[in-house]
């Protein structure tokens, strides 16, 4: 019997997003809820809000509810279930 031909393992997609409004934050959620962060990781956010701000609008919305993982953050970093987002 052959030998089966060996996996390969793909990279993550590194994602940037440009804004953080509503869809944005939707398709962080999305991502995150679907259980692609292996193969998709947003590794930086463009905003002009500050981080305190983009962690709670993550953390809390008005029609998704409570973000299911943890979300934080440092002076520099956004923290989403252990990836940072820069």
């Amino acid at each position: 019997m052959p030998a089966s031909p060996p996996t390969l393992t793909r990279p993550a997609f590194r994602i940037a997003i440009n804004g953080y409004g509503r869809i944005r934050r939707c398709y962080l959620r999305a991502l995150h809820e679907a259980g692609l962060g292996e193969q998709f990781r947003i590794v930086a956010i463009n905003e002009p809000a500050d981080l305190a701000s983009i962690a709670y609008l993550t953390r809390f919305d008005s029609t998704h509810g409570r973000f299911p993982g943890l979300v934080d953050c440092t002076e520099d970093t956004l923290i989403v279930d252990d990836q940072t987002v820069v």
